[in-house]
């Protein structure tokens, strides 16, 4: 498991266990769960791997995209090499929900009229670094700086 290619094998092999568990059980999730993952930042977010110890870097802030923490690790068991699996199975939809908006806030920001605000966020829009940040579940004072409290990402 150390070795990543195998990791990453295991993972999406996990996952593609759910995902078609939830095409079977679940046809109208499935068709909403295909709708979301046009979002590339959510379908990055969703087919990528998470080791253990980033998601409990992770949790360990007070949100995850909007949703406790402390829920996430009350219904989730870290000390399992599929917690990351298991994260995704049990919220996708909320956690698809917060890139949904954060998705449209970007694009607002990136096809806003030139004012301060925009004109910075256009200038930023273009690093990685920043664009890597501004989806990342630990980004609340970023997301905050551009309009989205962390708190309105579930609402």
């Amino acid at each position: 498991m150390n070795d990543p290619i195998v990791f990453d094998g295991f993972m999406m092999k996990l996952r593609g266990v759910f995902v078609d568990k939830l095409m079977v059980a679940d046809l109208e999730r499935f068709q909403k769960l295909k709708v979301m993952l046009r979002n590339n930042e959510f379908k990055k977010w969703f087919q990528k791997p998470i080791t253990n110890d980033k998601l409990k870097s992770q949790l360990s802030n007070k949100n995850f995209y909007g949703i406790e923490s402390s829920t996430i690790k009350n219904n989730i068991d870290l000390s399992l090499k599929e917690a990351s699996v298991n994260l995704k199975e049990i919220y996708w939809e909320q956690i698809g929900k917060a890139f949904r908006k954060l998705t449209d806030r970007s694009q607002q920001l990136l096809n806003g009229g030139f004012n301060t605000e925009t004109l910075t966020f256009k200038i930023e829009w273009e690093e990685d670094y920043f664009r890597r940040s501004w989806y990342a579940p630990n980004s609340e004072e970023l997301w905050a700086k551009y309009g989205i409290p962390v708190d309105d990402l579930q609402n």
